[in-house]
């Protein structure tokens, strides 16, 4: 029987099941199939943009069928680098092949990655009327990416923050008005206003990987004043810490 997924799109502020993609049994890499929501495709015939998968997938009531390789946009948002790592000792997936640790990454690590595509059954259960759960600036730098099992221990739904990839260690977070960050795994509450943040660390203990970061922060701020259009500047931080071991040195990049 094929494995399949479900692919699901944000798209007028809410999430929608779109497309489903079917693997070989054996998850072997000759076979994808790619089947958009029949509902989906008469209300966004044709469309690429927004409410497509891929612009070289537009929305068509025929089937997409890869007989080389998987789909090239899933490489988009499969876990990858510190984010794969992280994934792979928690899936305990260490001793599997590729194929099978891609197959259970994608249907289970693809929580939320960047950009407005996911995988449905990556997500976990929405839990109704949740009580909410925070912590500090200082627990992000002090813990690094040890921050997702220490907001999971503490009863957060902490996958979401794990969708950023690149060999540096990334977490996706948001701030609120109080200075507590949060994790918004299931990310479907538009009205919520809480910054979001792309939070960045030393890719390694050595000066230079420090510095990097130290760099990042000022080059978007010099091309902010060059006139360049990047990203807001306004809320970025730049933290600094003495206990370099503990990786505290970080950049938080408004999103």
């Amino acid at each position: 029987m094929p494995k399949a997924i479900t692919l699901q799109i944000n798209y007028a502020f809410e999430w929608h099941d779109v497309a489903t993609i079917e693997f070989a049994e054996r998850l072997d890499s000759n076979f994808c199939r790619l089947d958009y929501e029949t509902d989906h495709v008469f209300a966004h015939y044709d469309d690429f943009a927004e409410t497509a998968v891929s612009v070289s997938l537009p929305n068509d009531t025929m089937p997409y069928r890869n007989n080389k390789n998987w789909f090239r946009f899933l490489d988009d948002i499969i876990p990858a680098g510190s984010s794969r790592k992280y994934w792979l000792r928690t899936l305990r997936l260490l001793d599997e092949d590729k194929l099978t640790r891609n197959f259970i990454l994608l249907s289970q690590g693809t929580i939320a990655p960047i950009g407005n595509i996911r995988v449905k059954e990556s997500v976990p259960a929405i839990i109704m009327n949740p009580i909410p759960v925070t912590f500090s600036v200082e627990d992000v730098c002090r813990l690094e990416v040890d921050f997702i099992e220490y907001a999971q221990a503490n009863g957060a739904a902490a996958g979401g923050a794990s969708g950023a990839g690149g060999a540096a260690p990334k977490l996706l977070l948001r701030c609120d008005p109080a200075d507590r960050v949060w994790i918004d795994t299931f990310q479907d509450n538009p009205s919520n206003v809480d910054t979001r943040y792309l939070v960045k660390f030393p890719r390694g203990s050595a000066s230079i990987d420090h510095d990097i970061l130290r760099a990042e922060f000022h080059f978007y701020h010099e091309l902010n004043a060059l006139g360049f259009d990047t990203i807001p500047i306004d809320e970025m931080r730049l933290i600094e810490s003495e206990v370099h071991h503990f990786g505290c040195q970080g950049s938080m990049l408004q999103q």
